[in-house]
């Protein structure tokens, strides 16, 4: 059995679903240390479509994803479902995937974490993709993301460790190689694949389609 964590990432490309595909558990890696201007909480919605970003409540120094909270401002979510219909209304499969999408943007969540959450597993769903999700932040996760996926692995007796970190996201502040434990092997899923399919967003991918999306994805592996 193996085990993936990625960041928690607001309307991803269809490449941030590339290690769910062999794996699963998925870790939820919503301890880390929330970054502004992140993938955490914008995107672009397609390939010269405009960036859509959460509004998320300041509360000081940065802290961790789970801690921080939506800022109910200006309506963002219907200026989200907005953009989003107005980009892709002439899509083929659009009239089957957007009532879903927007039933979740107007859900009452506060939390960010538990929102992003909620929206990874519906895309994870359309694209048929059985994984079993856990948030670090409920596994106690509380220090270097290294370390403590050590730890779960150990714990979990699981075989290999598989680690994918968004490529915006990633600043270089992990250090992959501190995964080569004895007990463990481990493997990084490539940043850059040439395949058009990978550079769409998840959004793209299921409005131009549909069903044969969960097939598309596959291809990636």
């Amino acid at each position: 059995m193996s085990f993936t964590a990625v960041l928690p990432v607001y309307l991803p490309k269809a490449s941030y679903f590339i290690p769910f595909l062999t794996c699963k558990t998925v870790l939820f890696a919503d301890h880390v240390q929330f970054r502004k201007r992140s993938s955490i909480i914008r995107n672009r919605i397609s390939q010269n479509g405009p960036v859509l970003s959460i509004p998320v409540k300041h509360n000081g120094y940065a802290k961790a994803i789970y801690t921080k909270e939506i800022a109910q401002i200006e309506n963002w979510n219907l200026k989200h479902l907005k953009c989003i219909y107005h980009t892709f209304n002439t899509a083929p499969y659009f009239d089957d995937y957007f009532p879903e999408i927007e039933s979740i943007l107007k859900m009452p969540v506060s939390s960010l974490s538990d929102f992003l959450l909620k929206l990874t597993g519906h895309f994870l769903d359309r694209l048929k993709i059985n994984v079993t999700i856990k948030k670090t932040s409920e596994l106690n996760f509380k220090n270097n993301l290294e370390d403590e996926l050590i730890k779960f692995a150990k714990k979990n007796e699981h075989l290999s460790t598989y680690y994918y970190f968004q490529k915006d996201v990633d600043n270089g502040s992990l250090n992959i190689q501190s995964l080569n434990d004895e007990s463990l092997s481990t493997c990084v899923f490539p940043q850059l694949i040439t395949n058009d399919i990978s550079t769409l967003s998840v959004l793209e991918l299921l409005f131009q389609y549909g069903p044969e999306a969960a097939f598309l994805i596959r291809d990636l592996e």
